[in-house]
């Protein structure tokens, strides 16, 4: 099985990084961390990105960052070697039940 998928990261030149996590500290104040290992960084899908990227283009411009785009495939076999393919599950009556309740709750 191949996967492909799109990410958006933030990457400081200053900081030679991927921003890992920030934190609101209040008051306009923030503390961001940085690792140089792209899988540690945060990540966003690209779809999300794009109903908000004034305000994360903004973002990442106040931490000193630039928008990155991050494409990754993967091969997804079994240890064996052989291919993998997701298979579609049968709903249970647990699901079922859940559903109800879902429905009924709104």
């Amino acid at each position: 099985m191949k996967e492909n998928n799109k990410y958006i990261v933030f990457y400081s030149a200053e900081k030679d990084g991927f921003l890992k996590s920030y934190k609101d500290k209040g008051n306009l104040v923030f503390r961001a961390t940085f690792d140089e290992r792209l899988w540690e960084a945060l990540q966003l899908p690209f779809e999300p990105y794009e109903k908000q990227k004034t305000e994360l283009d903004k973002l990442a411009e106040v931490m000193g960052c630039e928008v990155l785009i991050v494409e990754a495939e993967y091969n997804v076999t079994k240890l064996d070697g052989s291919g993998f393919e997701r298979t579609e599950r049968e709903e249970s009556m647990k699901d079922g039940i859940k559903a109800l309740l879902d429905f009924l709750a709104k």
